[in-house]
């Protein structure tokens, strides 16, 4: 337990380093990650998350209630990423 949480600190120090969007899942009721996770991730990250909630689930959202959620914000992420990088745009 105590080398997990050596990771999280060491997680949560190099969070400042992230340099593109991130996409944070929130559960409305979790027993293992809590508030807490999120305002680290608002105060480390250098740029704010952007926020899913997920109103029905609970720790393991992807076989609860919200999977659904889960994968459209997914590729919406990847499309929103993708068309932000795309050739056409980068001139490549």
């Amino acid at each position: 337990m105590a080398s997990f949480h050596r990771a999280l600190t060491t997680v949560r120090e190099d969070l400042w380093k992230i340099d593109c969007p991130v996409t944070a899942m929130i559960s409305g009721e979790d027993n293992v990650v809590g508030p807490r996770t999120l305002r680290a991730l608002r105060s480390d990250l250098p740029h704010p998350p952007h926020i899913v909630a997920l109103r029905r689930s609970r720790h393991v959202a992807t076989l609860d209630f919200d999977a659904d959620t889960i994968a459209e914000a997914v590729l919406q992420a990847a499309r929103t990423e993708a068309a932000v990088h795309s050739p056409s745009e980068t001139g490549e």
